[in-house]
């Protein structure tokens, strides 16, 4: 969950900012098992099928990811999303977990650089609009992924541009990507 540095107003009655992050967490629990109803099978499921192809093969992370593009931004027959159906549904919800779930229909893409801790908090710079973002995990120290692609130079680079992450609690594993030049580059390293 992403919100502008210079965002994050508090009206009287409203949650605290810390409050919504640790209730997001419930609210996209049953967000996604909403989606995951029977009443969306027939557009989530060949979603999801097409991406796996012939072979019926889907990663965890890419079926994340299409299930949060279905929940949030793919349109329905009726021009609404997920998100939309749910909130609508949802007379129980006050203003501001509303408009915090309705908010998630606009994520903000980018590449990020991570700039500092701060409280809570990973501040990012997204390199593509120049502007800072504050992030906040919203599922503690349970599982999620997120895939996330640098263009290291040597392995020892990692340290400082994971470390950040681990002080929000995130637990890290790092999968190395190569082209294939730099698979021959490596396999003749090994010769020698």
């Amino acid at each position: 969950m992403a919100e502008d540095v210079q965002g994050a107003r508090q009206g009287a009655g409203e949650l605290s900012p810390a409050d919504l992050i640790e209730r997001s967490a419930e609210l996209k629990a049953q967000l996604v098992a909403f989606a995951q109803s029977a009443r969306f099978d027939r557009w989530l499921t060949p979603l999801l099928l097409g991406a796996a192809g012939p072979a019926r093969r889907l990663d965890q992370g890419e079926a994340i990811r299409l299930t949060d593009h279905f929940v949030l931004r793919y349109r329905l027959p009726d021009g609404s999303t997920v998100v939309d159906r749910f909130v609508a549904g949802r007379k129980d919800l006050p203003p501001s977990e509303r408009e915090m779930l309705l908010g998630w229909r606009d994520p903000v893409e980018g590449i990020f650089e991570i700039q500092r801790k701060d409280g809570d908090a990973v501040v990012l710079l997204n390199l593509v609009d120049d502007m800072e973002y504050r992030t906040y995990s919203n599922v503690g120290r349970s599982q999620r992924t997120c895939p996330m692609v640098f263009d290291m130079e040597d392995s020892a680079q990692r340290p400082p541009l994971l470390e950040p992450l681990f002080h929000a609690g995130s637990k890290i594993g790092c999968q190395p990507v190569m082209n294939l030049d730099d698979l021959r580059v490596g396999l003749g390293d090994m010769k020698r």
